[in-house]
């Protein structure tokens, strides 16, 4: 029991000593803190009686330092009789206050200069006198630096080391700026070894050194601090190795690591992980996938990823099971999964992914509401695979198919309800369909926005009725506040100018929102032509009832160039050059130069401003001269053509009326003749063009002096990928100011409607009429032709229309040498030609079923039906002949300009007509 009360009593004395050793070490330090004296040339007594207070104050505020109160400070002085104190009256003083340390100094001032200079005097022991100062450029600044000389001082008398340097030593490539934004230790901070190992592990976290230490050296002052660091090797160049079923090209595409750059292992293994995840993606879910480093010197290595490829593995049966009501195949068509097809190559179907299976159980959901079966449920898909094929099994309970009993509108209406329910596709006793319910809630949303409501909350409300399988719907609408557009802010354009763009806007700044005309400003910037892609982004205002839009475009290239030589044996060497510009300058201008250089120089210069003094009024000009080429002849045609358009109708800002005067004048030359023999072996002169190109010739210049006008109204939502919409124009043109006397009449028609999985229907029609007056037949190059891609692609170019018609009466007699003897004999000259020469009358139409075939790079396939004539004229064969096609094609708006192919096929070729034709079209951007 004595030695349990002689232990329990040492237990209590060892906690009283410990206890009694951290009193001692927590004890504060006491300072004194006397007035400082004062240089200056300037009075500045108020900072003279405020510093001793402001210094003692942020002193009390380092831990460990207490000061003695400044009330016994001022009645040691008064004592003294003095203002303050000196070394040897600091040591007195001290002695008799307790205080551990004193400080006194001086405050110079010179200029805006103002120094403090802090004498430590120690009273106890073998304290030394130290000192500390500070310098600041400017009074108001002071506040600042007192504190800054409170930390110097409380450094140094609670015996505190300082940081004074920070050095990088070992680093090749990474620099010095990089490692130390990772170091928290900063100079002037106290020595702690715990931060420093703290920066290390930050320092090693950049991923770039294989060992770090610290080594420091005692400076007068304090210590520096040298981190010692061992990079990692650089990476000379990245290998892939062991495959053999992906191009590396495509692995390398994955991989976010560059030669040239320090080994981050971190990183090397999270490109690993990114690699493995590109071969599921392909079917390859059991690659193996690592990395190692080979030697390439001694402060290079090569990265190399080893792949073990394994076989491809692709979903080889997907089955439904417990479904009765909703077909396999249906439900399948909804899936992002697919079994594997003759396609796959192609479309990578077949390929197994794990997320993808996750969203078909909501997609088959989704699918079955549409068909009312609200109690449906979709259960866990069960994956089974070998060594090549995945076998998935979806189960799904049905449940019954619910109908809706009513259907109503409510909440907060900004019309009566009779023209919001004009909005409401579903009926009572139909069928719930999720799908109509989202597209009436669009409608309704439209509507309100329409009315500056941007922020209408639409909720369906439904009321389900298991007993008797029904659903009452109630469309319950929360309008919110007006809301009004504050700043419209225009990003992302580099060439094209602010105010193009910002004037096809159909909103203003502090307009009210409506998201029609929204809609509307982004459907009108994508038809200019200048953008690859266009973003309206809306962002809160500065209040919730105003709306910041953000207009980022993606500019892509709208010149075509062509550059190229020739040659011919008239002109000799030629040179061509021709470059237009859809968005010149970047002000939206639309020009054209075309040149030829030869003997016979061929030229055209266009420029059109849709925008004259910033408003909807188009001007624009067009100066020609050029060659056209033709199987049998050759024709000059040069001239100008002036254009004015504007908007009829103001409040019908689609339709354009525009007017234009042309004046040209065509020569007809190079007509085509041999020495023939007809089938009784006369010899004759046959010319291979008919009797309009003869006498087109020797009416020779043709010159055609014309004003057209032309009614346009388009709403086509994007002209180079539409999906809905239309395009109408009737065009009238008057010949005969001078020369040739004829009258000219097009209309045409375009629509676009949307259908289901983004494909779209087209339909096109188009008719024309031509009659000449006064005398005067319409030339033969004012005659309607049909045929190639602009109307019946399944025929040539122009191929389409009446023939020429001849007289079979010779129209001279040449005196010719036809035997070579040197006798000229009577030879009579006849037209053979048989061209197509075109009609007074026009009719055609196109049908179009639009469909995506890579859909993000927006290229879509289709197919079409052509039907159409052109009737009417002088020609021997005038009669409506109606001729048809079929076909299929592609469309692309490439980076490097619109690219259009098409084949179509002839339903009904005669005996000079080929069976089919095939149209492409492309151009280069710059």
């Amino acid at each position: 029991m004595r030695k349990i009360v002689v232990f329990i009593a040492i237990i209590f004395l060892a906690i009283g000593s410990h206890v009694s050793l951290r009193a001692a070490e927590e004890k504060p330090v006491t300072v004194l803190v006397a007035p400082f004296r004062v240089q200056s040339q300037v009075p500045i007594e108020y900072i003279v009686q405020a510093f001793p207070h402001l210094l003692s104050s942020r002193l009390e505020a380092e831990k460990g330092i207490k000061t003695i109160d400044e009330s016994v400070v001022s009645g040691i002085l008064q004592k003294l009789k003095s203002n303050t104190l000196n070394e040897e009256t600091a040591r007195t003083v001290g002695m008799e206050t307790g205080a551990d340390w004193v400080i006194l100094g001086t405050i110079t001032k010179i200029n805006e200069s103002i120094t403090l200079d802090a004498t430590l005097v120690g009273i106890s022991g073998d304290k030394p006198t130290l000192s500390e100062s500070y310098q600041e450029n400017s009074l108001k600044r002071l506040i600042d630096g007192v504190g800054v000389l409170a930390k110097q001082i409380s450094n140094k008398i609670l015996g505190k080391v300082i940081v004074v340097d920070i050095a990088i030593k070992g680093n090749r490539l990474i620099e010095d700026a990089a490692i130390l934004d990772q170091v928290k230790t900063k100079p002037g901070d106290v020595y702690s070894p715990e931060k420093l190992q703290a920066d290390i592990r930050s320092v090693y976290n950049m991923g770039f050194f294989n060992d770090i230490k610290i080594d420091s050296t005692d400076e007068p002052s304090g210590k520096k601090i040298i981190f010692v660091v061992q990079e990692n090797p650089e990476i000379a160049q990245i290998k892939i190795a062991g495959n053999q079923k992906i191009n590396a090209s495509d692995i390398e595409k994955q991989i976010d690591i560059k030669p040239h750059t320090i080994l981050d292992h971190k990183k090397a293994k999270e490109n690993v992980t990114k690699i493995k995840k590109f071969y599921e993606g392909k079917g390859y879910h059991d690659a193996l996938v690592e990395y190692k480093t080979e030697e390439v010197s001694p402060e290079q290595v090569a990265l190399v990823f080893q792949i073990i490829e394994h076989h491809s593995m692709k979903i080889k049966k997907i089955e439904i099971t417990g479904n009765k009501k909703l077909k396999d195949s249906n439900i399948k068509s909804v899936m992002e999964s697919r079994k594997k097809n003759l396609l796959s190559f192609f479309t990578n179907s077949g390929t197994f992914k794990e997320d993808a299976l996750k969203v078909d159980r909501d997609r088959i959901m989704a699918y079955y509401y549409d068909f009312g079966y609200l109690d449906v449920k979709v259960g866990e898909p069960e994956v089974k695979h070998d060594e090549k094929w995945f076998y998935i099994t979806i189960p799904v309970e049905e449940g019954e198919q619910y109908r809706l009993s009513d259907v109503k509108i409510g909440g907060e209406l900004i019309k009566t309800k009779a023209p919001l329910e004009k909005q409401i596709t579903v009926k009572k006793g139909e069928v719930f369909c999720r799908q109509k319910v989202q597209k009436d809630i669009e409608a309704l949303t439209d509507v309100y926005g329409e009315f500056g409501y941007a922020f209408v909350d639409i909720t369906p409300l439904t009321k389900i009725n298991a007993d008797n399988k029904s659903v009452d719907l109630t469309y319950d609408i929360a309008k919110g506040k007006e809301v009004y557009f504050e700043k419209i802010k225009i990003t992302g354009n580099t060439r094209t100018r602010d105010k193009v763009i910002r004037r096809e806007m159909r909103i203003k700044e502090s307009d009210l929102y409506n998201n029609k005309k929204l809609k509307k400003s982004r459907d009108r910037l994508n038809n200019l032509g200048y953008f690859e892609d266009v973003k309206i982004n809306t962002q809160k205002g500065s209040e919730p009832n105003k709306m910041n839009v953000e207009v980022n475009v993606k500019e892509k290239s709208t010149g075509m160039i062509s550059v190229g030589t020739g040659y011919s044996s008239v002109d000799s060497i030629v040179g061509t050059f021709q470059i237009s510009q859809t968005n010149f300058m970047g002000k939206g201008l639309a020009a054209t130069a075309m040149a030829q250089l030869g003997k016979n120089p061929h030229y055209r210069l266009a420029l059109t401003n849709p925008y004259i003094f910033d408003k909807q009024i188009s001007a624009g000009f067009d100066i020609f001269k050029m060659d056209v080429a033709y199987e049998d002849f050759d024709s000059q045609n040069q001239g100008l053509a002036l254009s004015f358009g504007f908007l009829p109708f103001k409040n019908i800002e689609d339709l354009i009326l525009s007017f234009k005067y042309g004046y040209s004048s065509t020569d007809i030359s190079d007509l085509y003749d041999e020495l023939e023999y007809d089938s009784n072996g006369n010899p004759f002169i046959g010319i291979d063009v008919d009797q309009d190109i003869y006498d087109a010739k020797e009416d020779s210049p043709i010159k055609v002096s014309s004003l057209t006008s032309t009614l346009l109204r388009s709403t086509i939502d994007d002209q180079f990928y539409p999906m809905r919409g239309s395009s109408n124009s009737m065009s009238f043109e008057f010949a005969g100011l001078s020369g040739e006397k004829f009258i000219k009449g097009v209309i045409d028609s375009r629509w676009y409607f949307p259908f289901k999985w983004g494909t779209a229907f087209s339909a096109h029609g188009s008719a024309g009429y031509a009659r000449g007056y006064g005398g005067d037949d319409v030339p033969v190059f004012q005659r309607f032709f049909l045929g190639g891609l602009d109307s019946l692609r399944g025929f040539k170019d122009r191929k389409v229309g009446p023939k020429g018609k001849n007289t079979h009466e010779p129209i001279e007699v040449r005196q010719i040498d036809v035997n070579g003897d040197g006798v000229l004999e009577d030879v009579p000259v006849y037209l053979t030609g048989d061209a197509i020469t075109g009609g007074e009358k026009m009719a055609f139409c196109q049908f179009e079923y639009l469909f995506p075939l890579i859909k993000a790079a927006k290229i879509r396939g289709l197919m079409f039906f052509d039907a159409g004539s052109a009737w009417g004229g002088p020609g021997e064969d005038t009669k409506f002949d109606l001729r048809t096609d079929v076909g299929f094609g592609i469309r692309w708006n490439s980076p490097f300009g619109p690219l259009r192919v098409d084949w179509g096929l002839n339903l009904s070729p005669k005996h000079d007509e080929k069976k089919s034709n095939f149209g492409f079209s492309a151009g280069a951007g710059f």
